[in-house]
């Protein structure tokens, strides 16, 4: 069986100072791929961004891995940047990170489901490319609220919704991630009424 490898959906950035790489050759063009949530979530780990006492320093370190898993540079070459042409990598890795999909306008699915920016493997569904989004139950939110907490419990809640299993959740590309984190937010948050009355059933 051919496993599923993913294509990450990408911006590229012309460098306006370009750069020799660690070969010797020059590097004129980064292309800045998407992350997934399980990518970005290690990397808060490895640097302590989940740390009430995390300092510049760690969030410079976290957002220079970020830079160079997206683009492929290594920290070397990284290194090597005009400050300028880095500055530009690094808005768009957090544009990367922190738009929702539908802002980069994924092809169209069928009337009801959400399409994803970029596909995934689930281990009950197989390949992926879109969800069907639902609310879920009061019952359903209160068992998941006693049995996790944090990022554990948006996980599981965000399965819930989207029919995905929550390892693939984390295998969501974070403008995926981003797009169903907001819906489920406002599942838990919004009343009925913020539903238009030809979508609420669907």
């Amino acid at each position: 069986m051919t496993q599923f490898i993913p294509t990450p959906f990408i911006k590229t950035h012309t460098l306006r100072w370009p750069i020799t790489d660690d070969k010797g050759e020059i590097i004129k063009q980064v292309t800045m791929r998407t992350l997934t949530l399980a990518q970005l979530r290690e990397f808060r780990k490895q640097f302590g961004l989940d740390d009430t006492q995390a300092n510049q320093e760690q969030v410079d370190a976290f957002a220079g891995a970020g830079i160079c898993a997206a683009s492929g540079l290594t920290d070397a070459e990284r290194g090597r940047l005009a400050t300028p042409d880095y500055t530009s990598l690094a808005q768009i890795s957090k544009e990367l990170a922190m738009t929702p999909a539908a802002d980069f306008k994924p092809p169209a699915a069928e009337a009801g489901r959400i399409p994803l920016l970029v596909p995934v493997d689930d281990i009950e569904h197989g390949n992926v490319d879109s969800y069907r989004l639902q609310p879920p139950t009061v019952k359903a939110t209160e068992i998941v609220n006693a049995a996790h907490s944090g990022f554990d419990r948006e996980t599981h809640i965000a399965a819930i919704c989207s029919g995905l299993d929550v390892s693939t959740i984390l295998k969501l590309h974070m403008p995926d991630w981003v797009q169903l984190q907001s819906e489920v937010v406002n599942f838990l948050e919004e009343p009925a009424g913020f539903y238009p009355s030809t979508t609420s059933n669907v």
